[in-house]
């Protein structure tokens, strides 16, 4: 777990019950898996990419300089097609 302190001055977000100040608040540390395949056709004309982040869609939170942990976007992917003329 690391260390991610949280400071408010107030209840901002009553309905979810947050404390005010954590200075030891701690966030489970997480792995990201990315992948990103890339495809060039024989005559160097197109190229075809495919780009996975966080590739087994695992739930996490930002800690760090924002004053509460962000939860962090899923799975998303991307395909980009490229032609040279």
């Amino acid at each position: 777990m690391d260390l991610s302190p949280i400071n408010l001055a107030g209840d901002n977000f009553p309905a979810q019950g947050v404390e005010f100040p954590l200075p030891n608040n701690r966030l489970d540390s997480v792995y990201l898996f990315n992948a990103n395949l890339r495809w060039e056709l024989p005559l160097n004309q197109l190229n075809l990419t495919f780009n996975v982040q966080n590739l087994f869609d695992k739930k996490w939170f930002q800690g760090g300089t924002t004053v509460v942990p962000y939860p962090q976007t899923g799975r998303w992917w991307k395909l980009g097609f490229n032609f040279r003329f």
